[in-house]
């Protein structure tokens, strides 16, 4: 199937809370870690910040794709999840930053959040 994007401006909101913060440095920096992080770790180029779990019910289980966007490289990329390691699926580009997805899971359609364009994209994959 055709890959199909479409970037929607998203409209100002008014709102009574105060304006962002702009003397805070980004991106935030975590601390390193005091012990090893739990379960199976898998290296991602790209600086992951999104995650959205695709399927019937949401829960992440064999077959189903898990979406994650990479910050650094303007991707989303997509992974099946079968047996103990993610395999590489699918990867798209994306518009600048983006920092959130979501996966329509009646169409598959993908949506994909930029905070550097303060737009939407969307992909009929």
């Amino acid at each position: 199937m055709a890959l199909a994007g479409l970037v929607v401006a998203l409209s100002a909101c008014s709102s009574d809370s105060p304006p962002p913060r702009t003397d805070v440095p980004e991106p935030a920096v975590s601390p390193v870690p005091s012990e090893a992080p739990a379960g199976r770790v898998v290296p991602l180029a790209g600086q992951p910040e999104g995650l959205v779990v695709d399927g019937p019910t949401r829960t992440i289980s064999a077959g189903v794709l898990a979406y994650v966007t990479l910050t650094a490289t303007n991707r989303v990329q997509a992974f099946r999840l079968d047996g103990q390691t993610p395999k590489t699926d699918r990867s798209w580009p994306t518009l600048r930053q983006p920092n959130d997805v979501g996966v329509d899971p009646s169409t598959g359609r993908i949506v994909v959040a930029g905070a550097t364009d303060s737009a939407l994209q969307l992909i009929d994959p």
